[in-house]
């Protein structure tokens, strides 16, 4: 009896200790009852990233023609700066590598964005002259934009230029053209705060997701996460994208009006085009958009986000003629041959898509400045054209000064 007694009491310590563990999710496989539901986790990540004060990101997006090799690839790192929510920060660098037929056109790019401010520095530039060489249609066109570009090119690569609405408006001015900010699509701070606060809230009444399975927890470096699989909701983002626009432009009617657009006729523009149909489209002939998370187990961060999808182009060309067809006919038109073949001609083959997303540092970044020495977007508009000017007189054989360039020319 007294053996019978201590085999259950070891079995009860055992039970607890098993309960205990899965309770406290310090042992928390797949199947723990007191595990929580990956909606309840996925909500929660999404109120704890918004009130990040900073963090730092790292991107790689690549698209490639599997047949061809062609592929565009873009790397990015950037730190996010938020504690003063009046004065957003921003350092960014930016690699970009376009692969055509054989050779690689990489350029490189470093950004700065403090508050309405922004830098913008062209590290490394390709030589576009010759990948337009490769198209014999554009030779013409080529010629020319090899002398416009390489004045371009020595004027930028390798230095701050600073975007400013002061700059931009003195510009305007030194052309003769009004300048008012609607015409350049802004909106004052609190018009931008108004309207990120009803797109947010948008996207968080729109069921966009659905969990379609709960990974096997992973970690990434010493952080344990959990890792889901989800699937873009077609019904939730025909929802959405319409409302979407609808509420942009209702903020973007001053620049409409400029056009002589009434707000009333982009609207009608917007139903016309029925988004909702070229959404059944796609997801009819390319399929579902799936994407993974992986979130952090007690911070409850985001740390992960990655998806890959191939797509078969005949297919996605079969969905855009179907969606173009049936939006001309309901106008009693036709669609004209020339875009069935710019169709053909573009849309073969499988692209490989892919889109992953690291973040780290989560309330870590620091000392985002702006750069001490640049040139504004007006003195580097000035500089290019000044170039531009002087090798077209160099062409001519002018002899002289230049108006404005402290050069002679002889």
């Amino acid at each position: 009896m007294k053996k019978i007694v201590v085999g259950i009491g070891a079995v009860i310590v055992v039970v607890g200790v098993v309960l205990g563990s899965l309770y406290t999710q310090t042992w928390n496989p797949v199947w723990n009852p007191f595990r929580p539901a990956p909606e309840e986790v996925i909500s929660e990540m999404i109120e704890k990233m918004q009130t990040l004060d900073s963090v730092h990101s790292d991107y790689l997006i690549s698209a490639q023609i599997k047949e061809r090799g062609d592929s565009l690839v873009v790397k990015a790192g950037s730190d996010i700066d938020q504690k003063d929510k009046e004065n957003l920060k921003e350092h960014s660098n930016i690699d970009i590598t376009l692969s055509f037929k054989g050779s690689d056109y990489p350029i490189s790019l470093e950004t700065i964005n403090v508050g309405e401010d922004s830098y913008l520095k062209v590290k490394t530039i390709p030589d576009l002259s010759a990948l337009l060489s490769l198209f014999p249609e554009s030779q013409q066109e080529a010629a020319l934009f090899s002398s416009v570009f390489g004045s371009i090119k020595d004027e930028i690569q390798g230095k701050w230029i600073k975007v400013d609405k002061e700059s931009i408006k003195e510009l305007y001015e030194e052309m003769g053209v009004s300048y008012s900010e609607q015409e350049l699509g802004s909106l004052s701070g609190s018009q931008q705060k108004e309207l990120q606060d009803k797109l947010t809230q948008l996207l968080e009444n729109k069921k966009l997701y659905y969990v379609d399975k709960e990974l096997p927890d992973e970690k990434i470096g010493n952080v344990k996460v959990y890792h889901y699989r989800l699937v873009i909701d077609k019904e939730g983002l025909k929802s959405l994208i319409p409302e979407f626009l609808r509420t942009v432009m209702n903020y973007s009617s001053s620049s409409l009006m400029e056009e002589g657009i009434s707000s009333e006729e982009a609207k009608k523009a917007v139903e016309e085009m029925d988004f909702p149909l070229l959404i059944d489209k796609f997801f009819e002939k390319v399929g579902d958009i799936r994407y993974e998370l992986w979130i952090g187990q007690k911070d409850k961060y985001l740390y992960r986000a990655e998806s890959n999808k191939e797509v078969d182009l005949k297919k996605l060309k079969e969905a855009l003629l179907e969606y173009t067809q049936e939006i001309a006919s309901r106008k009693g038109e036709e669609v004209g041959e020339e875009d069935i073949q710019a169709m053909e001609k573009f849309l073969q083959g499988t692209a490989l898509i892919s889109v992953k997303i690291d973040l780290s540092n989560f309330n870590k970044v620091e000392n985002i400045q702006t750069p001490n020495e640049f040139l504004t977007i007006k003195e580097v508009m000035q500089n290019v054209v000044r170039k531009i000017f002087f090798d077209m007189m160099m062409q001519q054989g002018f002899q002289g000064e230049i108006p404005g360039v402290n050069m002679p020319i002889q």
